[in-house]
């Protein structure tokens, strides 16, 4: 016989058994101020199903077999919620980056429940029908997702009854969501919008480039400038920011009758179910309205768009992109770290569905792939002493998707990296910590200096200023920072945790390039070994022959730039 647990799922106590035996669903459970609190419960965590490649693989597959069918199925329910006759392209820009999302981020949620019930008989605490609340946008869904511990409990709570596990139902006097969309354009953004377009006309192109959101990190508007001048404002901004606001009224009942579905697959079903609360209103109650509005803005069709990270979050841009795909060309630009080197990436398998071209920052995997050089990073290096600077990432506590990386319970495999590194380092006292803007609930800064208390962390100056003007800088992450680092020939060593990121094929042999010249570590003993050794030295190794040479190859395939950068946007983007 199974033992009896009860199943803690959110870090919300209030819905905890404290005098029970506690099984964690995860370690999004747990709060680090509170650990003396849990110290004093008999309580277990369970493992998390990510640890291991192998899951996300097939997870990523299953994934892959069902979307399809998913998207067929709500092409049909809401052309005909709608009265209208939409393809099934047309839904699928609006809804993928949301829904490739949700159905990864349910299926989390799911597999974790039916673990525990596999191991254990459980019981737990649910939220109340009655205190479920809508989500309204994409962005709106993927910020209560990694933030909002009440949102993630209605979720597992929807799970948990479809399953039919023992529960007790509570309430709880949570603050409302915000059901109204609202979408505001700056000053500036009006201003830009209508320079560019009055500019663009005057020299009556017969083909234009709209750029949305491109992915210049630094100099935006000066390189925004330096393409328009180039090309005869061939090519001209829109940021796809306009006013618009909408306050629908939810129709519950309308939602509960046109997601009924009677899948013998038993997650399918869970899907369509829980569909009633999350899918959001942008795509229901606010769709006509939206649309029209979108319509009415009477932008025009340009020869090609191009953007870097608009698809996701830009409702207006997807709307009017959904409603002209195939009257424009679509180029995607690449904007993240993990692109063409780790197994799979969300973003990317997003973005490079319906891109006639995906621009890389130097790979190329020859299926609608082309590399394209971004503008090179311009700095007075300011160095006046021998500052390290160790930059921090943090990840969301709540599973946000199928990831390769340090995303939520593998975050404290990356702290725990990255302790011992700074506990085996002879000399702190030049070491500057840079955390990531935002925390998640993880407390890094106070998990480490429980280590060591004269750790010292400053985020107070701009980034780019910091890091140029450190002797060395140290990443235990690879997303974007460390390519650009990398790209200003900027001393640069990654920590990662072994068993954290996969990487596919391609990119093994270039990792294994940043291994051979003292780049990335897996072990943290000897990446600290290592920085003890170089740290009166540090440009002995870093400009030998074979570490620079490591170095070009390796930003030569994922980072890079030019200073005439716009010569190969103008080249391929048309």
């Amino acid at each position: 016989m199974k033992k009896t647990k009860f199943l803690a799922t959110t870090a919300l106590d209030k819905f905890w058994n404290k005098n029970e035996e506690i099984l964690f669903l995860g370690e999004w459970c747990k709060i680090y101020k509170n650990k003396d609190i849990y110290k004093k419960l008999n309580s277990e965590t369970l493992d998390f199903i990510w640890g291991n490649y192998q899951e996300i693989d097939q997870a990523w597959t299953y994934h892959d077999s069902l979307y399809p069918q998913i998207i067929l199925n709500l092409t049909k329910v809401l052309n005909k919620y709608h009265s209208v006759n939409k393809s099934i392209q047309y839904w699928d820009i609006l809804l993928r980056p949301w829904l490739t999302r949700y159905i990864q981020i349910l299926y989390d949620k799911y597999r974790h429940i039916k673990f525990a019930q596999e191991k254990y008989t459980i019981y737990t605490y649910t939220l109340k029908e009655q205190n479920y609340q809508y989500i309204n946008t994409t962005h709106s869904f993927i910020n209560n997702i990694e933030m909002n511990d009440e949102y993630n409990l209605q979720i597992y709570s929807q799970i948990i009854k479809f399953l039919k596990i023992k529960h007790l139902d509570k309430e709880d006097s949570i603050s409302k969501l915000d059901t109204r969309i609202i979408i505001q354009s700056s000053y500036w953004s009006k201003k830009a919008k209508k320079l560019s377009l009055l500019i663009n006309k005057k020299y009556k192109h017969s083909n234009n480039i709209v750029v949305v959101n491109p992915y210049f990190k630094f100099d935006f508007w000066k390189n925004l400038k330096k393409l328009a001048i180039k090309t005869k404002m061939k090519y001209y901004f829109n940021d796809f920011q306009y006013d618009i606001n909408i306050n629908k009224k939810i129709a519950p009942y309308a939602r509960k009758s046109i997601f009924q579905n009677n899948s013998d697959e038993k997650f399918e079903a869970l899907l369509y179910q829980t569909f009633e609360y999350n899918f959001p209103i942008i795509f229901l109650e606010g769709y006509k309205e939206f649309d029209s509005k979108v319509k009415n803005l009477n932008i025009e069709v340009p020869t090609a768009i191009v953007t870097a990270n608009s698809i996701h979050y830009n409702e207006i841009f997807r709307f009017y992109l959904s409603n002209n795909i195939t009257k424009t060309k679509f180029f995607q630009l690449q904007h993240g770290g993990g692109y063409g080197i780790n197994k799979v990436t969300l973003a990317e398998e997003i973005e490079r569905t319906y891109a006639d071209k995906f621009f890389t920052f130097g790979w190329d995997d020859y299926n609608n792939t082309k590399p394209i050089s971004m503008p090179k990073y311009k700095f007075n290096k300011n160095i006046t002493n021998n500052q390290i600077t160790l930059i921090l990432t943090t990840m969301s506590r709540y599973p946000n998707g199928l990831n390769y990386n340090e995303s939520s319970s593998k975050m404290l495999d990356s702290l725990e990296n990255t302790k011992q590194f700074l506990n085996n380092l002879t000399n702190i006292s030049n070491l500057t910590i840079r955390e990531f803007p935002i925390e998640f609930g993880w407390d890094i800064k106070q998990r480490l200096l429980s280590s060591n208390k004269q750790l010292y962390f400053n985020n107070n100056i701009n980034y780019y200023t910091q890091i140029t003007n450190s002797k060395l800088n140290i990443y235990n992450h690879m997303h974007t920072g460390y390519l650009e680092s990398l790209s200003m020939n900027i001393p640069t060593i990654i920590i990662i945790p072994k068993d954290v990121y996969y990487f596919r094929d391609s990119s093994k042999p270039f990792i294994q390039m940043l291994i051979d010249n003292n780049i990335l570590y897996y072990n943290p003993l000897d990446a600290a070994k290592f920085t003890n050794k170089i740290q009166n030295n540090i440009e002995s190794w870093w400009l030998s022959s074979n570490v620079q040479d490591a170095r070009k190859r390796f930003c030569h395939q994922y980072m890079r730039t030019s200073n005439n950068w716009e010569d190969s946007w103008i080249k391929e983007l048309k």
